[in-house]
């Protein structure tokens, strides 16, 4: 649900960027909602607009999407080994002008393909980065990793001024079937990894909020599930298989 006290002037735009001015009462800063280019021909091009967009503005700065890149050789889990070059150049662009990553909560992986085969990809392609102006600005900010089932793709969610969780922190309660999901240790590691060096309080709360998270939304798919199979079995189990089952 959108504030009425927010508002939003997009101030620019192209097919890989919507530059906008989010003003809320007295304050305002800028936010680019990006989409990198999936060819490493091309992204040369994309560190060279990223620099370019930089200084278009003074405004405190959030850059988020899919950037259709990678900083590091562990944002990437199985497929072809990515060229140092590539990396390294990502890396330059937000740098140089001057972004830093915010950390996110749940999965560490965004986007995977594979995943009824042998040769299954996964990678961070999907990050926040912000100025440090802004980050200073919105020192609560969660950024999110959604699971969405049936698809590849994992959307981030952004929330600037998150309610105060610290109940739902002290009702938390690991469930033991969780073990039995390979998804688990993903989570594990995208928060621990993402959260903030050497303050292990820090990183157990952002650990919790990640698998408090991802076991909603997972638990959710698995009733969605169970009430599938009910319907199924309702209407008869000859109609039972497991190619229904597989596509609801």
């Amino acid at each position: 649900m959108w504030k009425s006290h927010v508002s939003v002037f997009t101030v620019g735009f192209s097919s890989n960027f919507i530059d906008s001015i989010v003003s809320e009462g007295n304050v305002q800063w800028r936010f680019t909602s990006y989409y990198g280019f999936p060819k490493s021909q091309r992204q040369c091009q994309f560190w060279n607009l990223i620099r370019v967009l930089s200084r278009r503005n003074s405004l405190p700065w959030l850059c988020s999407r899919d950037f259709n890149d990678l900083c590091s050789r562990d944002e990437k889990k199985g497929g072809a080994t990515l060229p140092n070059y590539l990396m390294q150049g990502f890396r330059q662009a937000f740098e140089h002008s001057n972004l830093v990553q915010i950390p996110t909560a749940g999965s560490f992986f965004t986007w995977e393909k594979g995943r009824e085969s042998n040769n299954l990809v996964r990678e961070k392609l999907d990050r926040a980065l912000a100025t440090e102006d802004w980050a200073r600005k919105f020192t609560n900010v969660v950024c999110s990793i959604v699971l969405v089932p049936r698809s590849d793709h994992k959307p981030l969610v952004i929330n600037t001024a998150p309610k105060d969780n610290r109940r739902d922190r002290r009702r938390f309660r690991f469930d033991n079937a969780w073990l039995c999901d390979e998804g688990l240790a993903e989570v594990v590691k995208g928060a621990w990894v993402n959260s903030i060096p050497c303050n292990l309080l820090m990183k157990r709360d952002d650990l919790v909020s990640a698998l408090s998270l991802w076991g909603r939304s997972r638990n959710r798919e698995f009733w969605q599930k169970k009430k599938t199979v009910q319907r199924l079995l309702d209407n008869g189990p000859s109609t039972v298989s497991h190619t229904s089952l597989k596509e609801d």
